[in-house]
Formats: C-alpha cells, sequence, structure tokens
C-alpha cells in the first residue's frame, strides 16, 4: 500500500505492508479487544516500554479486530519530559511540538494523532488488526459541547465549534472510516456487521450533546439527539429483517490504546456501543421490516444546521468527503 498526494498522484510514499482482515462468512466466534482513553492522565510514548505497553498485549491476543471507544487522542493535554513513579522510578515522555501544549490549529489537532504513530509497538498492531472507531471529548476538549464558548486561558480560540470542526477533520484523516457511513456533516453512528453473528452499533455521544447541566437532561435533547436516537430504535429491527442498513466493515487500522493512572496499560473503554449477538441457526425469524423512513436523516441535517454542528468545513476547505479518500478502508 502506498499513501498518495491528493492534489499530485505523482507525489507517493515508500510502500508499507499490512494485513487486510475481513469478517468471515461463517458461524465463527468473533473476539474482540477494546479500550479507549489514549496518551492520557499525562502518560504518552515511552521508549524503554517499546511504545505502549499495551500494544504487546493486544499483539499477543491477535483479535478479529480492535474497538477503540472515544478518546482517541488527548488533545487537551499537554505531555512534560518526565513523571515520577510510585516505585522512585522515572516514566520518560517522548514529547513533540504539538504534544507540548493543548490543541487549537488544524496542524496541532493533526499532531496529536500523529503523535501515537511514534510508538513501534503501536504501528505494529495497527497493520495487521481491523478497527473500529468512536470519538468523545478529548479528540477537541474535556467535557465540551456544541456551542460552547470558553474561558479557558490556555487557548486563544474560544468557540468550541471552531475547535471542533478542525479536531474532526484530523480524526477523519487519521481514523479510518468508511465513506459510505457518512452524510454530508460528517455522521459517526452507524451499524457495523462482523459476519453472521455479530452486528456492532456504534454511537456518537458528542456531536449532538446538549449543553453541561445537571444530571437531568432537557426533553428532545440529552446527549444523541433526536435523529441518532430513532435511528438507534429503527436499525435494530431492519437488522433483524434483512434489510440493509448504514453497513460498515471494521478498517484495517486502528489507534491505540492507554490506560487512566497506569503508564501505556490497556483499560475497558466507557461503552458507547452496543454488541449484538445474533441468533445461531435461524434462531431469530426474518421477517419482513417496514420500509425505512427518510425523515430521521432530513431531520438530523436541519438539527446540525440549527444548532451550528461542528462538523461543516471551514471557507477554503475540501469537504470531508474529500479528506476521507486516502484513508484506508476495506470498503474501497
Amino acid at each position: 500500500m502506498r499513501a498518495v498526494d491528493l492534489d499530485d498522484r505523482r507525489a507517493s510514499s515508500e510502500p508499507l505492508v499490512g494485513r487486510l482482515r475481513v469478517p468471515g462468512g461463517r458461524r465463527d466466534d468473533v473476539r474482540f479487544a477494546w479500550s479507549g482513553d489514549i496518551v492520557g492522565q499525562g502518560w504518552g510514548i515511552d521508549e524503554q516500554y517499546g511504545g505502549f505497553r499495551a500494544a504487546n498485549a493486544l499483539l499477543d491476543l491477535d483479535p478479529d479486530f480492535f474497538l477503540c471507544s472515544g478518546d482517541t487522542v488527548y488533545s487537551d493535554g499537554p505531555l512534560v519530559p518526565t513523571v515520577a513513579l510510585p516505585d522512585g522510578g522515572t516514566y520518560r515522555n517522548v514529547v513533540t511540538e504539538a504534544k507540548s501544549a493543548v490543541a487549537q490549529t488544524l496542524d496541532q489537532y493533526r499532531g496529536q494523532f500523529a503523535y501515537n504513530l511514534l510508538a513501534d509497538n503501536w504501528r505494529a498492531f495497527l497493520a495487521r488488526t481491523p478497527q473500529v472507531n468512536q470519538w468523545d471529548d478529548h479528540e477537541v476538549r474535556n467535557n465540551w459541547y456544541p456551542g460552547q464558548l470558553l474561558d479557558d486561558p490556555r487557548y486563544q480560540e474560544t468557540d468550541v465549534d471552531v475547535l471542533a470542526r478542525r479536531a474532526r477533520r484530523a480524526w477523519g484523516e487519521y481514523v479510518p472510516t468508511s465513506p459510505s457511513v457518512a452524510d454530508p456533516h460528517g455522521r459517526i453512528y452507524r451499524v457495523v456487521h462482523l459476519g453472521p453473528l455479530v452486528d456492532l452499533f456504534v454511537l456518537d455521544m458528542r456531536t449532538h450533546k446538549n449543553p453541561n447541566g445537571p444530571d437531568d437532561e432537557m426533553p428532545g435533547e440529552g446527549v444523541l439527539g433526536d435523529a441518532q436516537v430513532a435511528w438507534l430504535e429503527r436499525e435494530p429491527e431492519a437488522v433483524e429483517g434483512g434489510v440493509e442498513g448504514h453497513r460498515e466493515r471494521p478498517a484495517p487500522r486502528p489507534r491505540g490504546a492507554g490506560r487512566r493512572g497506569e503508564p501505556g496499560g490497556p483499560r475497558p473503554g466507557r461503552r458507547r456501543c452496543t454488541a449484538r449477538p445474533r441468533g445461531r441457526g435461524g434462531a431469530h425469524p426474518v421477517v419482513p421490516a417496514a420500509p425505512r423512513d427518510p425523515q430521521p436523516r432530513v431531520a438530523h441535517r436541519r438539527r446540525a444546521l440549527h444548532r451550528g454542528a461542528p462538523l461543516r468545513p471551514e471557507p477554503g476547505e475540501p469537504t470531508s468527503a474529500s479528506t476521507r479518500s486516502g484513508s484506508s478502508s476495506p470498503d474501497r
């Protein structure tokens, strides 16, 4: 595989070797690893561990795919060169320019994702393992929501919608997501079919979130947004009825793991998806499904425009489809 400059096809990278694994058609067991919070809490790449300690364990597991359940980077978490360990030792972070301050520009957000690829053992894991990715808050900043204005002296850009557009573009460039599931606003929520036994419902719990507040959420708002809730209620019936939804195979380059409070170790991420085993031997009857209602998608677009969702390209920027065209995905 080669990476090619979209503006100049003559400019390409050296060839890279990887392994593409796609879901099988047989009713075999599906084994996957899942985590999140990569390079968080001040723990970066320490070369004495070969990069990320978790990567060695994940390589040994050799999962069918890897689910990164959000916080694929910590754009609001700068690293320092050394961290004192409880046993008296020292954890020595590799620190790049992009990881020395909070991300605000597009290049700084790109640098968050590029940093993870400096870990040798992590790149080895990515080269052989398919991935499914979500995003959460730290791709942009801690606990962000659409329309938020920051009161944080570290940020010169205080409009979170501007920051989120840049973060979403960098996320799309470094984290492969099939163009077949993306609408003009860069939709993230989708269902991934993993052979005949598993359907993985991947949610987006940031793009449509209402403002932070007390525990009680406003009617019709909350975390998912109306369109995503309607999709989540409708899509399982479509799957059971044999109607294809927005399908995606896991992309062949996942993005890492980490553990809160432990240098580079794995930790189960917060569950932002639903993995549903499908019946064996025809346990679930195939029944006709009602025609798909296009209205939720219309409502989704209307909501995105009304609330100023952070997925519109800035003036002069290419659309999300063009930025994703260089990503590696088995759908291509």
